[in-house]
């Protein structure tokens, strides 16, 4: 499947080429028009306030990272980083899935921060049974930018960390 996209003029023209350089020749008109503007990956939009009566716009797009295994004492480093650009207004759903045990003979249960650009913005508690999790985050992004998510995760009491991975992963939607 070819990756390239064409846009022609609905009327084909049949004449034959001139050697008229000032005259608009059959090969130019039937010739693909070129897009310009827009970032890589963006997305053609109609909008009929423009001129053009198109834009450009934010992408759907998916990202993810690992998150290595951590063994080690409560709180974890941040895991598992994701970075996202938006180009226009657009919901990142964030989707950590991790499995964690902790260090036996101490409180099961552990919490896993979720945090945007440093800043903790979604706790979520679980019990380390060892069983496969995951979160879904939407995180409404009104601003055009560059947001950067990731995890910590801590427990109670003195327990440790004997195993703690998984993913992060984002989906980002425009809102139109």
């Amino acid at each position: 499947m070819a990756d390239q996209i064409d846009v022609k003029h609905a009327f084909v023209s049949s004449k034959v080429d001139s050697s008229d350089n000032s005259l608009v020749s059959a090969s130019e008109w039937n010739a693909p028009l070129l897009f310009s503007g827009g970032d890589n990956g963006s997305v053609a939009l109609r909008d009929p306030t423009k001129p053009s009566g198109a834009r450009w716009g934010q992408a759907i797009y998916v990202i993810g990272s690992v998150v290595p295994n951590y063994v080690g004492p409560s709180p974890s480093p941040p895991l598992g980083a994701v970075s996202v650009t938006v180009q226009d207004h657009a919901v990142a759903l964030v989707l950590p899935t991790i499995i964690c045990t902790v260090s036996t003979g101490v409180d099961a249960v552990y919490t896993v921060t979720l945090r945007r650009n440093g800043i903790n913005i979604g706790p979520f508690i679980f019990a380390a049974n060892g069983a496969h999790e995951t979160i879904l985050f939407s995180d409404g992004l009104a601003v055009p930018g560059t947001y950067v998510y990731d995890i910590v995760v801590s427990v109670g009491g003195a327990a440790t960390f004997t195993a703690f991975n998984g993913a992060l992963h984002a989906i980002v939607l425009p809102i139109p």
